[in-house]
């Protein structure tokens, strides 16, 4: 919370109101209307069930609004007072609330406005160590080669192509890399060290023996390489 908590006056010796309006995204034009209307010591805080998040967000962030996740949850008066289909409930099956909390997680995949529009105090290349760390996180592994592949810088191209080289991952998991590292490409050119260049050519080279999948998207790095202003998305049978 500290990372993206607004500047305040520490002088300021008054007693202090947190206001937060909740149900942000549920409706466009209300929504639009409260972050514009309201000042921006006032904290928004957006429904997993949001229309348009990202727009909002973005919005959100130009007026200079704090803004939280609303985790829909069993509330008074339930079920006749219902947070929606997926409400954490007390009387479901850990499971199934662990899958719906994946979900709203999953929501905030539009965080990746911080990209572009970094929040203050904290950088992109704090972003993009986040984003590696994750990596090593199953349920954050494909939201993190998205933000690599949005940053496009020299760290996170390296990041990406050692993703699309891990025999660990599943075939489908390094064509997603693949795909960001592409991404990057597009956006920024190759930004490889040559050593690391001559490294995917080892690794093509020595694998003659693998899978044809793998070797595929293994030559299909060479070819961004290569040729990255020509790049193009290339269609491949991912074998789970």
């Amino acid at each position: 919370m500290r990372v993206y908590a607004a500047k305040f006056n520490p002088s300021e010796t008054r007693p202090r109101v947190a206001l937060i309006i909740a149900g942000i995204g549920l409706s466009v034009t209300e929504s639009n209307d409260a972050i514009v209307s309201t000042p921006p010591a006032v904290t928004l805080a957006f429904s997993p069930y949001a229309v348009q998040p990202e727009k909002l967000v973005d919005e959100a962030r130009l007026q200079g609004h704090e803004f939280l996740i609303s985790i829909p949850m069993e509330p008074q008066g339930y079920p006749l007072n219902d947070e929606g289909p997926e409400a954490l409930l007390t009387g479901a099956d850990p499971a199934l609330n662990h899958q719906r909390l994946e979900w709203a997680r999953a929501a905030m995949a539009w965080f990746l406005v911080f990209v572009e529009h970094p929040p203050e105090g904290i950088s992109r290349m704090e972003i993009e160590s986040a984003a590696i760390s994750a990596l090593e996180v199953p349920q954050l592994q494909e939201l993190s080669l998205e933000i690599l592949g949005q940053l496009a810088t020299p760290k996170s191209q390296s990041a990406l192509v050692e993703a699309v080289s891990r025999n660990d991952w599943p075939i489908a998991l390094r064509v997603k890399a693949l795909g960001a590292f592409r991404k990057a490409v597009e956006k920024r050119g190759v930004q490889l060290t040559t050593q690391q260049i001559l490294q995917q050519y080892e690794r093509y080279n020595q694998s003659t023996q693998s899978p044809p999948e793998v070797r595929k998207i293994l030559g299909l790095i060479l070819d961004y390489i290569e040729a990255p202003t020509q790049v193009q998305a290339v269609g491949i049978q991912a074998k789970e």
